[in-house]
């Protein structure tokens, strides 16, 4: 809701955006584009109303920070977000409140109830290694792409800008602000790799935090009950039982 507002309200006064965003679409409205383009972004689908992506936008900053901004948040700053949110709920709930124990317990088992929810090694591991990847990413592409068509004859920051957006979105959503066929070699491998690497800060916190069942839920008692295997009682054999003919010997000796 936050980003779709921000969108729609920058391409309604924002006189250029407007035109890319409604005018060459054929009958778009602001608040509709930014509909459209939120729930794309967010979920990582890639989708665009403009045929060319967001090439159009290269010289609409802001639109490029929301959008990016966006696409990280419904991707790997997603756990981040989460835990972050409840550590904000839980500093500004009241010092004596129940709810502040509800919230610390989500703080430290969490990851119990929702497979997203991090702990905070984790989850600052996950920010940790998603930053640096993009920083890489983006001052590679600086170094070896300054002079291709897609940045040539920019601004500094509109470059820093760009790379950014493309450093985001080569690794998630998918949406460009470049003709990526204009881009040199070595960008375009590093981009492969970037894309190749994109699960592994995830990945990589989501098997640190993992957690092992709390006194609340049952834990098998063997390994085969784990494995979902069912074990059946081996029940003794009965008491061997005398033949006939035994009798009579026994009753025939008693006799004599």
């Amino acid at each position: 809701v936050v980003y779709g507002t921000c969108l729609a309200c920058y391409v309604a006064s924002a006189r250029s955006a407007r035109r890319i965003s409604t005018e060459d679409v054929g009958g778009a409205t602001p608040a509709s584009w930014a509909a459209f383009t939120v729930i794309s972004a967010f979920n990582n689908v890639g989708f665009t109303l403009q045929k060319d992506a967001f090439v159009q936008f290269v010289g609409e900053p802001t639109a490029l920070i929301l959008v990016g901004a966006l696409v990280l948040h419904g991707n790997v700053l997603y756990p981040a977000c989460i835990r972050w949110s409840i550590v904000w709920l839980s500093a500004a709930s009241r010092r004596h409140s129940n709810r502040k124990v509800y919230f610390r317990y989500l703080l430290l088992h969490g990851r119990k109830l929702y497979s997203s929810l991090f702990s905070s090694q984790a989850n600052w591991l996950l920010v940790a290694t998603q930053l640096a990847l993009i920083s890489t990413q983006i001052g590679v592409t600086l170094l070896v792409s300054r002079d291709d068509p897609g940045f040539k004859n920019k601004p500094a920051a509109q470059k820093l800008n760009i790379a950014a957006f493309e450093a985001v979105n080569s690794r998630h959503a998918g949406i460009s602000a470049v003709d990526l066929k204009t881009l040199h070699g070595a960008t375009l491998v590093l981009i492969l790799a970037m894309m190749w690497l994109a699960p592994a800060p995830f990945v990589v916190a989501l098997r640190t935090s993992d957690y092992k069942p709390g006194p609340g839920i049952p834990r098998s008692s063997s390994s085969s009950e784990r494995r979902g295997e069912t074990t059946t009682k081996r029940t003794p054999p009965p008491p061997n039982v005398s033949s006939a003919d035994d009798d009579d010997d026994d009753a025939a000796s008693m006799d004599d």
